[in-house]
């Protein structure tokens, strides 16, 4: 069972108060981060490392309390099992090793992946990025339109538009001008053109 405390956190986590959500964050960031910290360095990495893999899984762990996440176990040790995997993940990318000594004794097998929740955000960067070569207009109605999820109408009020039809051809013009623009640039980042298929 949860302890009492936990629980009472997850509660705070989806609830609407933005200042208790920051304080229950600030108070799972007291409880697990330097345990993290030990793993990381004892495991090939460094203090800036720890904070980069803390910050991700912190992240994760926070979205998929937001999507309803019920835990069987303290939150130190879910967050401990999520960092763990990503910084695995990390230390086989660049071959520095397969293996982790661990600094915790309780690791639990994660359901999901915790870099799952991570995709979004790390798309909305990327992307970003392009979008800030697009003109003014384009800009907009990208974001508008796949970023805020703004429907025809609403974008139509936003840019000053006669219709709905006028901001869906624009929307559509656009588009096809920031996919050939990323393409056309011999972009060489696959994740790059991944988000491109898969989010836009």
């Amino acid at each position: 069972m949860l302890r009492k405390k936990d629980g009472e956190l997850l509660e705070i986590l989806r609830g609407p108060d933005e200042l208790s959500r920051d304080r229950a964050l600030t108070e799972v960031y007291r409880r697990a981060y330097s345990m993290i910290e030990r793993m990381i360095l004892n495991n090939n990495g460094s203090v800036a490392d720890a904070e980069d893999i803390f910050h991700d899984g912190l992240i994760s762990f926070y979205k998929q309390v937001q999507n309803g996440l019920q835990l069987t176990c303290a939150i130190k040790t879910y967050l401990y099992s999520v960092c763990r995997n990503l910084w695995l993940k990390r230390l086989r990318k660049t071959g520095r090793s397969d293996r982790l000594e661990d600094m915790h004794n309780e690791i639990v097998e994660l359901d999901n992946n915790p870099e799952a929740f991570l995709v979004v955000d790390e798309c909305a960067s990327l992307l970003t990025t392009y979008l800030k070569k697009l003109g003014e207009d384009c800009r907009k109605i990208i974001v508008y339109a796949y970023f805020d999820q703004y429907k025809a109408d609403e974008i139509a009020k936003l840019m000053n538009y006669a219709t709905p039809q006028v901001a869906r051809n624009k929307k559509s013009s656009c588009l096809k001008r920031f996919r050939e623009m990323v393409l056309s640039r011999g972009e060489t980042d696959s994740s790059l053109k991944q988000c491109l298929e898969t989010y836009l």
